[in-house]
């Protein structure tokens, strides 16, 4: 193809064609019109032209001229593309260096100065796509203090608000004017209007629970769900004046008795309604309420457990118990009334409170209204348990009081003088004292610096011991556990040395800390299973209701041996209860009680820093910020600070657990009901065998109307007008555990009787259709000021401050007594001078040394007895005091001697007798002697009458039987070794003349009837020799149990008896005496003022002679 050519012929512009010629035509036609063969052969050529055409690029020598034509054009395109390339590279180089100029500068800006808010600037630089000039232009603004960014996160306002309710205004102030650039006090306004409570005033109005439920529970995160809801009660100290609030315009602060005297507590415009309030208050028809009761519901929830109170109300505690039932009848409604509460919630499981003495009996009349039939859902869980008291509320409500609070209420009673009766044995302070000190790998590392360093200090074990005993704050919750815990230590001592009546203690001992120790360990163990905790609590109950029943009150009150029962009752309850909620969700002993709202008190506390104490409406704000802190807290975990050293191991971080450190399998779907108690029972039962106690519960049980509530059957003890001795020591409580105004409460008729029980009838939905079914606040408008005399305006709040404050003191609010502005930092408690350290120690034990534990001889008198007579007893001493100082030993001499300032409390022990026979030997025949062995038993004894011939001496606690005697010490004889003989001897043959001793007994105390008469005829002389001596003797009344006195009959009609008539019993000195003067018959509290009678008259006439001799001369 390469050798044809062609040549153009013609260009046809009609049609568009072209005309060629091939260089060999013959120019010739062909017959049929086409043309030559050589010509035809040029198409082909024509073909790859127009081919060659069609590309975009050729060699330049095969090009048509048109490729030619657009290949220049081409050429001249790309070279003016290149040159305004190259001119644009030189601008954007030239912009690229001014903005690497600008981010240098912004560099710098940001390393040399702490720009505020800078984050907020560059979202808002995202956000609204500025430039680098711009973005740098408000990063300089900002430095300057002309721009701030106000785009603030939700964490921002979480942080704030945080950082306000921690550290105050002050603390937000300086964040605001920092770098963080926090949002200002004034822009967290609206956001902390979202926990306001109503306060109640006088009366509790269910629309002011229904707006405070709302308040608190209307708020749920999207994985809400139904729980248990415990009700808690209790009241906090307020700083006792008038408040106004801003909100109602009224005056908070009076007590809840101005429903009936007040007419209204609204300001309004003038100052009537402040003068009719104080001058109510003046007159005592209302009070200004020291108290605030605080009434709050808490979910039994792994993470949202805190209380939300629904109820704040100034009291005086001068209202009944059945004021209280009525307050809880209607939060109970309001609870079932809201939308917001059972129905969102869940239904409530347990009122739970502190043991308060009004509230106590309310809860009863509450809680046990109705008993469990088998119809009802939860029969099959718990019907079940044999001694489980099945009486419940309406909606199966169980009363539970604080465990913490039972604790301490354990150690207080334990470390009173009369303490508690375990195996007739007296466990007080002092015999702790004794016990506590011998204890060897002991964890004291909660100990001062000093005993830390210096653990072999002769003062270390005997400080480390009274700290326990003698606590700077009662509240103290981990020193309640430590001691409880080293009282069941003592079980594990070596007793292979210990004398017969140590021993006897020991056992005593032993069997309370098995006890306490089944009671702490649910609470204080958080590796227990559900299962465990629900064991050990059954073991508990039952070994403190056979306590109960062998030493009735006198091991432990009736209201605290109630509460606990109550406390494991429920416990039980909430397991059955979330049972049938949900199996799978875990059941926290922990939140049993009230601790969840004394945590709000405290956090409310601690948010005021240095002014802790507050009034009913500083209070509510306060509760206001503890709620707004869990709720970011709930949100924002890592922000909460919790114990960084907690280890789980000492008693001090008992007080610290919470659900999240409990790692236990705690499903209500792996505990057995049934198998944990009858495991918890045999538990008990074995134990108690192991202390020569044999019981059997399920026949005990099977007795109508006993339980582990009230295992003597009949009324409840919970409900009893018994003094608590948990509270304090006999001699100096005054303190009533229950409500002493209050009727004996038929249980049985709560149910029906309405005119009794006046809050059975209360309608709360009624109540609320009466007011309109309005929650929401509908208060008319008012002014905070006030207009008083020539026009000047002053606000209520001062106003009523100046009427309020007797002293008219201005900076009323600043000027808090010392008293009232340290109170809740302040160290109280026990009476202990640790200024002066003891003068004898344990370490003083040795000869011519007697102390807790030891035995002694003195004379009692024998009331019972017709005419009263003088007896002789041998007694164990279980307390030493020197006036107001406890001892734990002191020096015999000193005790007895004439002059002596001590008391020594102590038990009569039951001595029998026995014949001794001495072994016949080739030199002299056998012989008996009469001799005395203690049986291990104590003596019991009624009180002496009233009308006796002797002063009142302090006795055991509770009603019933004595156990304890309080003597001086000059008529103590002490009775050292080897005046006792503490083993029965293999060579002795020893023969019971009256009672067999024992059988388990191997080693006792044996005294001979020699040392008896002896030391009687010793106490037989102090005792004539001194009249004062004789005016001390104390008496007991009739014997209840116990081989005493000390008589037997060795012969028909002869009687060996260590009793005298020969001694005149002491004269009472309550009753009427002769005058030495004028003979006339004077009653002791009438004896000073009638000798002072005399004295008088005898001056008056010695002035008188003065006066004649003169005026004679």
């Amino acid at each position: 193809m390469q050798d044809c050519i062609c040549y153009l012929r013609a260009i046809n512009h009609h049609n568009s064609t072209i005309h060629v010629r091939s260089d060999q035509c013959t120019g010739e036609i062909v017959s049929s019109g086409t043309a030559c063969g050589s010509c035809q052969g040029a198409v082909a050529l024509c073909e790859y032209v127009a081919a060659s055409a069609r590309k975009n690029s050729v060699v330049l020598h095969h090009a048509s001229y048109s490729q030619l034509v657009k290949k220049l054009n081409r050429s001249e395109r790309q070279g003016q593309t290149a040159r305004l390339k190259n001119l644009q590279s030189a601008k954007a180089l030239k912009r690229l260096r001014v903005h690497q100029e600008t981010w240098r500068v912004l560099f710098k800006l940001l390393g040399t100065h702490d720009v505020p808010g800078l984050h907020r600037i560059f979202k808002n630089s995202m956000w609204n796509n500025w430039s680098a000039e711009k973005l740098l232009e408000k990063v300089a603004m900002a430095r300057d203090g002309k721009y701030l960014p106000r785009n603030y996160s939700p964490w921002e306002f979480d942080l704030a608000i945080a950082i306000y309710e921690l550290g105050g205004a002050a603390a937000l102030h300086a964040l605001h004017n920092s770098p963080f650039a926090l949002p200002t006090r004034t822009t967290l306004i609206d956001r902390r209007k979202d926990f306001h409570i109503r306060i109640s005033i006088g009366s509790v109005n269910i629309s002011d629970i229904l707006a405070n439920i709302e308040t608190m529970f209307s708020d749920v995160g999207p994985h809400h769900k139904r729980v248990g809801i415990v009700l808690s009660m209790d009241e906090v100290a307020s700083d006792g004046r008038l408040c106004y609030l801003t909100a109602t315009d009224e005056i908070a602060g009076v007590c809840e008795h101005a429903e009936t005297e007040l007419n209204s507590v609204k300001m309004g415009k003038n100052t009537d309604v402040i003068r009719i309030v104080c001058e109510a208050v003046r007159a005592g028809k209302i009070h200004v309420g020291q108290e605030v009761l605080v009434a709050a519901f808490a979910r039994l929830d792994e993470t949202d457990y805190g209380a939300k109170p629904c109820l704040l109300l100034p009291t005086c505690k001068r209202g009944s118990y059945m004021d209280a039932a009525l307050h809880i009848e209607k939060l109970r409604q309001a609870w079932d009334i809201s939308p917001y509460g059972a129905r969102l919630h869940g239904p409530i499981l347990s009122m739970s409170s502190d043991g308060d003495p009004k509230r106590r009996p309310a809860y009863y009349v509450h809680c046990m209204v109705r008993r469990m039939v088998p119809s009802d859902p939860l029969f099959p869980l718990l019907g079940q348990l044999p001694g489980l008291n099945l009486r419940t509320g309406r909606n199966f409500e169980t009363q539970d009081f604080d465990y913490k609070h039972t604790f301490k209420r354990i150690c207080k009673l334990v470390c009173t003088r009369d303490g508690l009766v375990v195996n007739e044995t007296v466990i007080n302070k002092g015999l702790l004292a004794l016990w506590l000190e011998h204890l060897t790998d002991t964890d004291w590392s909660q100990d001062s610096l000093f005993e830390l360093l210096n653990p072999n200090s002769p003062s270390s074990s005997t400080q480390r011991v009274n700290t326990l005993l003698s606590p700077k704050d009662p509240q103290d919750v981990p020193r309640a556990v430590k001691l409880l815990t080293l009282i069941g230590d003592i079980r594990h001592m070596d007793t292979s040395e210990l004398d017969p009546s140590e021993a006897k203690t020991h056992r005593s001992l032993s069997l309370l800390g098995e006890t306490l120790n089944a009671l702490t360990e649910p609470f204080v163990d958080p590796t227990l299973s559900l299962s465990k905790q629900i064991i050990s609590l059954v073991l508990f109950a039952h070994l403190a209701c056979a306590l109960f029943m062998k030493h009735g009150s006198k091991f432990m009150p009736l209201h605290l041996y109630s509460d606990l029962q109550c406390m494991v009752r429920t416990a039980i309850f909430h397991v059955a209860h979330t049972k049938l909620l949900d199996p799978e969700l875990k059941v926290f002993l922990c939140l049993l009680g009230d601790d969840v709202l004394e945590v709000l008190f405290g956090l409310a506390r601690m948010i005021g820093g240095h002014s802790p104490n507050v009034d009913v409406d500083m209070l509510g704000q306060r509760f206001g910020s503890v709620l707004r802190l869990a709720s970011i807290f709930l949100r924002h975990p890592g922000w909460e600070q919790h114990p960084q050293r907690l280890r789980l191991k000492r008693s001090r971080d008992a007080d610290h657990l919470s659900p999240r450190n409990w790692i236990g399998d705690l499903r209500a779907s792996q505990c057995d009901l049934t198998a944990c108690w009858e495991e918890g029972v045999r538990a008990a039962e074995s134990l108690l065998k192991s202390f020569d106690y044999e019981i059997n519960f399920s026949e005990l049980f099977k007795k109508e109307g006993v339980d582990l509530m009230r295992p003597k059957g009949g009324k409840y003890p919970g409900i009893s007008l018994e003094v608590d001795h948990s509270i304090g020591d006999s001699d100096t409580n005054t303190t009533l555990a229950t409500d002493t105004n209050a009727p004996e409460i038929d249980i049985e008729a709560i149910g029906s009787d309405t005119t009794k029980f006046p809050f059975l009838s209360y309608d709360g939905q009624a109540e609320l259709n009466a007011s309109g079914g309005r929650t929401a606040f509908t208060i008319p408008e008012h002014s905070i000021w006030m207009e008083l005399e020539g026009g000047k305006l002053a606000h209520k709040k001062t106003v009523l401050r100046h009427f309020t404050d007797d002293s008219m003191d201005n900076d009323y609010n600043r000027s808090h007594d010392r008293l009232l502005r340290v109170r809740y930092f302040s160290i109280g408690g026990d009476k202990l001078d640790r200024s002066q350290s003891s003068i004898y120690t344990s370490q003083s034990r040795g000869p011519g040394f007697f102390g807790l534990g030891s035995l002694y001889e003195t004379l009692v008198v024998l009331a019972s007895a017709k005419p009263p007579k003088i007896g002789l007893a041998i007694l164990q001493c279980t307390s030493i005091k020197q006036g107001s100082q406890t001892l734990s030993t002191a020096p015999a001499d000193e005790i007895m001697h004439v002059s002596s300032k001590f008391d020594v409390s102590r038990q009569i022990l039951s001595f029998v007798p026995l014949t001794q026979l001495s072994q016949q030997t080739p030199s002299s025949p056998a012989s008996s002697t009469i001799t005395w062995a203690w049986d291990s038993n104590y003596t019991t004894w009624d009180p002496p009458p009233k009308a006796g011939s002797q002063k009142s001496a302090p006795t055991g606690t509770g009603s019933g039987p004595r156990l304890n005697i309080s003597v001086h010490g000059t008529l103590t004889y002490p009775l050292f070794s080897p005046k006792v003989k503490s083993i029965l001897a293999g060579d002795q043959i020893l023969e019971p003349i009256v009672d067999s001793l024992p059988t388990s007994i191997s080693r006792t105390w044996i005294v001979a009837e020699t040392d008896l008469q002896k030391v009687e005829e010793d106490l037989h002389k102090r005792v004539i020799r001194s009249d004062e001596i004789r005016q001390r003797l104390q008496s007991v009344g009739s014997i209840r149990s116990g081989y005493f006195p000390y008589t037997v009959s060795i012969a028909p009609g002869q009687t060996l008896e260590h009793i005298t008539s020969s001694i005149s019993p002491p004269v009472d000195q309550r009753g009427s005496l002769s005058c030495c003067i004028c003979n006339a018959s004077v009653k002791g509290a009438d004896r000073q003022t009638h000798m002072g009678s005399h004295i008088r008259c005898s001056i008056n006439g010695h002035l008188r002679r003065l006066l004649a001799r003169y005026f004679d001369s």
